[in-house]
């Protein structure tokens, strides 16, 4: 990356980190050396549809979102959730410039989400951001829609999907993202400072953090044994692997646990190929 872009790149986090009102600096000539690098200034007159951002384009939109995630980043305790959150914030929309269509007499952006997540971690792996930084913020991006589409299908909504959110990204502060970026608009809602998803998705994580009733795994001991696998450290660690991979979907059977067990001793070593199937 062109080392210009890389120092200002690490101004950027640096002015999100102390500044109350980033917009000020970002309307003014910093923000005009920032729209050199390519990524960012595709963000300038990218539209959206003017009924849910009547305030603009997407850059005009961040802009706004940085200014209502300056409000909320003390809620964070370290310096790093801090620098991830407010680059979470800046680049949550970086991928629409990529995915924005004119479909059904609207603006669309359909998975802005997963390619803004990739060219926020090149940005930042490019400008040598610390590897923590790096994957919170780029989860941040990757994940900034879910507290809003998970409330919309709420009454459909499992516990285990919020088990698997609360394994790729810290809630509470994505909560506190999403409302950024809902309050970075200027519809009547967001003017209002309404944003019930927030407190619903709080509501949810924190009753299953303190109740949880994760489900009990599919893998049992049992089926390890036909591998050749001892009671043991072994054992308790696939099984805790698999429970994992159960609440994130992959296990969901029995046949499904075997294969999961078959293909990971396979990995360690454990088996040869030859002498077991799955």
């Amino acid at each position: 990356m062109n080392p210009h872009y890389i120092k200002l790149l690490h101004d950027l986090n640096n002015l999100l980190l102390s500044e109350k009102k980033p917009s000020l600096y970002l309307r003014g000539s910093f923000g005009k050396q920032l729209l050199q690098v390519p990524e960012i200034s595709a963000m300038l007159d990218c539209p959206q549809d003017p009924i849910w951002h009547p305030e603009g384009d997407v850059w005009q939109h961040t802009i706004l979102v940085v200014d209502r995630a300056a409000e909320l980043k003390s809620k964070l305790t370290s310096a790093t959730d801090q620098s991830a959150f407010m680059l979470g914030a800046f680049f949550h929309d970086i991928g629409k410039p990529l995915t924005t269509v004119y479909k059904d007499n609207r603006w669309r952006s359909p998975a802005h989400d997963i390619k803004g997540s990739k060219i926020c971690r090149n940005l930042l792996t490019d400008s040598d951001f610390s590897k923590e930084i790096i994957d919170k913020a780029s989860s941040f991006v990757l994940e900034h829609l879910k507290p809003i589409n998970l409330y919309k299908y709420r009454d459909n909504i499992s516990d285990t999907a919020i088990r698997r959110l609360a394994r790729r990204v810290n809630i509470e502060q994505l909560i506190y993202l999403a409302m950024a970026d809902h309050f970075g608009r200027t519809t009547p809602d967001a003017l209002a400072k309404e944003f019930p998803a927030g407190p619903w998705l709080l509501a949810k994580h924190l009753h299953i953090e303190k109740y949880d009733n994760k489900p009990k795994p599919i893998l049992k001991g049992r089926h390890l044994a036909k591998y050749g696998v001892k009671p043991g450290s072994l054992m308790g660690k696939l099984i805790s692997e698999s429970l994992i991979a159960q609440i994130d979907g992959e296990i969901q059977n029995v046949n499904d646990a075997k294969k999961w067990a078959y293909h990971r001793l396979l990995e360690l070593g454990y088996i040869d190929p030859g002498n077991f199937s799955s």
